[in-house]
């Protein structure tokens, strides 16, 4: 419940003093005839915010933000994403070696078996082979499959 209906249920509470509901009245009737300071009509839910009625203060200094507008252009690469030209690049893999280099150099095994990270599950592997030999079924743990 919002504030302004609350205010219009107190304001016809019996049970409070008429002072009080007449202060109930008061607020609701302030609320239904308020304007939004940013756009001058009734006030509704997207102008409401303080932030966008008064701005942001810096609560040390009490200077007004400034607010950076909202729009639907990406922002410019970060330099942290690639962060190395490609001369340095090379250099680098000169010294470090490529990825399957340093996979060998800590005698890891390879990532993958002929480019495919599917071919090392066994039936994915068969079914893979029974295909590229233009076989219409494939075994695996003695059972035969359709090639489909």
């Amino acid at each position: 419940m919002d504030g302004k209906k609350y205010d219009y249920k107190e304001a016809y509470n019996k049970n409070l003093t008429p002072k009080a509901r007449l202060h109930y009245l008061e607020n609701a009737r302030h609320d239904q005839d308020a304007k939004c300071p940013s756009c001058g009509s009734p006030l509704h839910s997207n102008c409401g915010s303080p932030a966008k009625q008064v701005g942001i203060v810096d609560p040390l200094t009490q200077q007004q933000q400034v607010v950076q507008p909202v729009t639907n252009v990406t922002p410019a690469g970060s330099s942290l994403v690639n962060p190395f030209n490609p001369q340095a690049q090379a250099v680098a893999s000169g010294v470090f070696g490529n990825q399957q280099m340093k996979q060998n150099a800590v005698g890891a095994p390879a990532m993958y078996k002929d480019g495919s990270p599917l071919e090392g599950n066994a039936f994915i592997g068969a079914k893979m082979a029974a295909e590229k030999a233009g076989k219409d079924t494939f075994e695996v743990g003695g059972k035969t499959f359709p090639v489909k």
